[in-house]
């Protein structure tokens, strides 16, 4: 009777269909891995299944499949490379060891770690999240305080949810690029730091991996500044449209302000010197403000705009030191 039992039970789990994959199991309805050891181990000494692995000293590696769309390049067995380097198919790209759809990925959307803060990305761009901002800097940095450190750090950061931000620099005619270093003290203030990449032309390529792009103090050639803007004006429109940040420095006798007007970014008056005096933050609740003691010191360098609109600092004449606004 033993023996009758057993033949039934074999025989019935040929008439069962299993719906598992090779190497998966049917239990309570669900496909479950199947558990290798060494005692089930075949004679050749390797692993069936896509699953695991046998490593030198005969512990079992588990090696998971590739996700749906990845693809697994086979590695030498020689080769010091990882055994899993994956290539990513087209449209998608590899961020942080995963193929991820810079289109439409709420933590990578339109470019390698940036995160909606509203969990959706459609087309590149983060739905419903703020908008671009332009911030506009009269300090050329060259002497500073803490106080102008934070102003800076606080723009660049704008757009940035992580601890890193990754600032673009433009130079064009700048004849200094002290305002690098300023953003790294600003950063140490709050515990963040910078990625610094230099820009040679403002376009859609430069852009596309940046949360800020700082455009540093403009001089010379007034005509020449506004046509570089022009330039890079649809590039840039682009860039604010996808919720990131554009800031301008600007100096004594500088032509940054045309640049801007070029740009169509901001129509400002020329600069006038507000060099060693004391400004005030007047829009305390301005981002750009955020821990930025008043009054402060404007170091040599520093300037205002009339009639700016905008205004986040101003001098003692009402001008318009820094000016934050959203695109």
């Amino acid at each position: 009777m033993k023996y009758l039992v057993l033949a039934l039970l074999a025989g019935c789990s040929s008439l069962v269909s299993d719906p598992c994959a090779s190497g998966y199991h049917l239990a309570t309805g669900t496909c479950l891995q199947d558990q290798k050891t060494h005692g089930n181990m075949p004679p050749n000494g390797t692993m069936e299944g896509p699953d695991a692995s046998v490593d030198q000293d005969g512990s079992i590696i588990v090696v998971h499949p590739p996700m749906d769309g990845q693809t697994v390049q086979p590695q030498d067995a020689s080769s010091d490379a990882p055994p899993d380097a994956m290539v990513c198919p087209l449209p998608t790209t590899m961020c942080s060891g995963t193929c991820v759809d810079l289109s439409d990925d709420p933590y990578n959307c339109g470019h390698c770690g940036r995160t909606c803060s509203s969990g959706i990305c459609a087309a590149g761009t983060c739905i419903g999240d703020l908008p671009g901002h332009i911030v506009v800097i009269g300090h050329d940095y060259v002497a500073s305080d803490p106080a102008m450190d934070r102003v800076i750090a606080n723009g660049v950061t704008l757009s940035v949810f992580g601890s890193t931000a990754r600032v673009g620099w433009w130079r064009g005619t700048a004849t200094q690029e002290a305002g690098i270093s300023a953003v790294a003290r600003g950063l140490a203030q709050t515990g963040h730091t910078s990625q610094t990449i230099t820009v040679a032309t403002i376009d859609s390529s430069s852009l596309e991996s940046l949360d800020a792009i700082v455009v540093e103090p403009q001089v010379g050639d007034g005509d020449a500044a506004e046509a570089a803007g022009a330039a890079a004006a649809a590039s840039l429109a682009t860039y604010l449209t996808a919720s990131h940040t554009v800031v301008v420095m600007e100096t004594t006798a500088g032509v940054s302000y045309r640049w801007l007007h070029g740009s169509g970014l901001l129509d400002l008056a020329p600069p006038v010197d507000a060099s060693a005096s004391q400004v005030s933050v007047v829009n305390a609740g301005d981002a750009v403000a955020t821990d930025v003691v008043s009054p402060y010191f404007a170091k040599p360098g520093s300037v205002g705009f009339a009639a700016a609109p905008h205004v986040v600092v101003t001098d003692s004449s009402g001008d318009g030191v820094v000016i934050h606004a959203t695109y």
